[in-house]
């Protein structure tokens, strides 16, 4: 999502914030199928698994940057992220048109928008008929039981990643963040698929880079890489992908054994 301008030093408080209008019935979402947390699966709503996998992308990255690694990963429609940390970005509002354009960017190169937020409330009331829409929640893990409960008031039909530090909460996506270490096992609860976030593939060897992704494969479940520094730059008007983007793409070269056109 590009940068627009300078962060307001707060955010509006909400009780005076303005309610945003709801999309129509998929505008934004192309041709994306609603997902579901069905006991330790992901799926569509026709019962199709799927594994996620995804990009945290930076205002750095030029526009598409993210979307266009992961397609030179190979990772199919529909089984494409991209995350959106609305924390990181108060200058991104509920009613932003920017929001509104990357979601609908994403989704007509079949890849859903994760959004990060501690308060979902009114981009869950926006964004209820837009299955390219998903949720991850942060916050203190007591009270996230409660913030589910408001959040699935507005949409039903919103899939959500919760925290690991939050109790088991069936129909979720549980969220494993790396910066946290490696659980001790990796794999999905009996009551909600797994997705590991915050991936980051220079802080990791190789080896330990391709044994993740092989794991997770094995295990169904999906991830969300991340960086701090841009995946790609335009330098003089060529493609300069980064460390990182090499390390991502090597890792599932090895692990899924396809190769990934134009970044041997």
């Amino acid at each position: 999502l590009p940068a627009r301008g300078t962060a307001p030093s707060a955010p509006r408080p909400p009780s005076r914030a303005r309610r945003p209008r709801s999309t129509r019935e998929g505008t934004l979402s192309a041709s994306l199928p609603w997902l579901r947390a069905s006991g330790a699966l992901l799926e569509t709503a026709s019962g199709q698994p799927v594994i996620l996998r995804g990009l945290s992308a930076t205002p750095a990255d030029p526009p598409g940057a993210a979307l266009g690694l992961l397609r030179r990963a190979g990772i199919g429609t529909g089984a494409a992220c991209i995350w959106v940390d609305l924390i990181a970005r108060p200058e991104i509002t509920a009613d932003s048109p920017a929001l509104d354009a990357a979601i609908a960017c994403h989704a007509e190169t079949g890849a859903y928008t994760v959004l990060h937020t501690d308060a979902p409330l009114t981009l869950a009331s926006r964004y209820a008929d837009e299955p390219a829409v998903l949720f991850s929640l942060a916050g203190n893990a007591a009270a996230l039981p409660a913030l589910l409960a408001a959040l699935r008031a507005v949409h039903p039909r919103a899939l959500v990643l919760v925290p690991a530090t939050a109790d088991v909460l069936p129909g979720t996506v549980l969220r494993w963040d790396l910066a946290d270490g490696l659980p001790a096992r990796i794999a999905p609860t009996p009551h909600q698929p797994m997705l590991i976030a915050g991936w980051q593939p220079m802080r990791t060897s190789a080896f330990g880079n391709e044994r993740l992704m092989q794991l997770c494969g094995r295990a169904g479940i999906s991830w969300i890489a991340a960086d701090a520094a841009p995946w790609m730059r335009i330098h003089r008007g060529v493609e300069d992908w980064s460390r990182a983007a090499h390390a991502v793409l090597r890792a599932l070269v090895i692990s899924a054994g396809f190769v990934a056109p134009g970044m041997a």
